[in-house]
C-alpha cells in the first residue's frame, strides 16, 4: 500500500474533495445561470458558453489559492513518512 499513515490518506482525500468542489461548484452554478439566461432571452448558447468560461477562470483562481496551502501540508506529511 502506498500510504502507510492514516493522516496522509486524509490529506489526499481532502485535496481531492477540495479540487473537485472547486472545479464542479462554479461550473454547475454558473452553467445553470447561463442556461437560464439563454432560455429566458431565447438566445443561442452564448451566455452558457460565457458562463462556462468564467467558471473556468474562477476554478483556476480557487485551485491556485488552495494549492499553496495543500502543497506545504502534503510536503510536511511526506517528510514525516520518509524520515521515520
Amino acid at each position: 500500500m502506498i500510504f502507510k499513515d492514516q493522516g496522509t490518506k486524509k490529506i489526499f482525500a481532502k485535496a481531492i474533495s477540495y479540487s473537485s468542489t472547486y472545479i464542479f461548484g462554479p461550473l454547475i452554478f454558473l452553467g445553470i445561470i447561463g442556461y437560464i439566461i439563454d432560455r429566458n432571452f431565447k438566445t443561442e448558447p452564448k451566455f452558457l458558453l460565457v458562463s462556462i468560461g468564467i467558471a473556468f477562470i474562477v476554478s483556476n483562481i480557487l485551485l491556485f489559492r488552495k494549492r499553496t496551502f495543500l502543497s506545504k501540508k502534503i510536503k510536511s506529511e511526506v517528510d514525516k513518512i520518509t524520515h521515520s
